[in-house]
């Protein structure tokens, strides 16, 4: 029997395909790089095991992001072109949360922002990650400015993304955010390419048994260069085996009181 004949169809874009593709369009503008490494966390691990299992070792991975960035101002950083090229520091670090969700059918990107996650506590920030990953897509603040600004026609929509970007530091950080946090959830796999409008960008992966867990940074060349960054990796490192330590034996035992 004479198989159906198959024609091409065209399709318009949905409109998470648009603002991925607007941020595409603005990070190839921006000078990345990046490379991979490896950070042993074991004395974190064991510690969450037995205080707090319930804090999420993103929650955990932001904050010490956010603690690097009070002493490396470089994460809270931007390459601004306009009216002159100049780098505008941020006085706080603005973490923007890359999470994948369902929405009218569709798995879809979606960013929302963590304002000065190095001044709140890991159960906060925890129950704010949650509420991005569990909550109504279009109840969250970030989510519904992503389904705002796609429906705009490109034209006007890429004059909004310059003017957020490159003309106004702080709304750059409003928006956008300082630096952006993504998990990859496969075990032994990685980023082999990617593009970001932001100075930083971390992809974690799976933590190994041995408490081992890869670490990709993108970084945006023009603000900072790769023995700060290599550095930057190390100091993460030790904030996440020390002073988060410390703080999830706290909590355990302000909570057994």
């Amino acid at each position: 029997m004479r198989g159906r004949m198959m024609f091409p169809r065209i399709e318009p874009l949905s409109l998470p395909r648009r603002w991925v593709r607007d941020i595409m369009h603005f990070g190839r503008k921006s000078y990345s790089a990046g490379g991979n490494t490896i950070i042993n966390i074991a004395p974190l691990v064991a510690a969450r095991r037995a205080y707090c299992p319930s804090i999420s070792h993103a929650a955990l991975l932001v904050k010490a992001v956010a603690l690097v960035g009070q002493r490396r101002p470089q994460l809270r950083q931007a390459y601004m072109p306009f009216p002159f090229p100049h780098l505008y520091s941020h006085p706080h670090t603005v973490a923007t949360i890359v999470v994948e969700r369902e929405w009218r059918g569709e798995q879809v990107v979606l960013f929302d922002q963590i304002q000065r996650p190095e001044e709140k506590s890991l159960a906060e920030i925890d129950r704010l990650l949650r509420g991005m990953k569990r909550g109504p897509v279009e109840g969250i603040s970030g989510f519904r400015h992503l389904i705002r600004i796609a429906r705009i026609p490109w034209p006007i929509r890429g004059l909004v993304w310059r003017f957020g970007l490159y003309f106004s530091g702080r709304l750059r950080a409003k928006y956008f955010g300082t630096l952006s946090i993504n998990s990859v959830v496969a075990r032994r796999t990685e980023i082999m390419q990617s593009v970001t409008p932001l100075t930083f960008a971390f992809f974690y992966g799976v933590i190994e048994s041995n408490g081992d867990m890869p670490l990709q940074i993108i970084v945006d060349h023009r603000v900072i260069d790769g023995a700060p960054t290599r550095r930057v990796a190390t100091e993460l490192q030790s904030i996440l085996n020390t002073e988060l330590v410390a703080e999830l034996h706290r909590d355990a035992a302000g909570n057994a009181k």
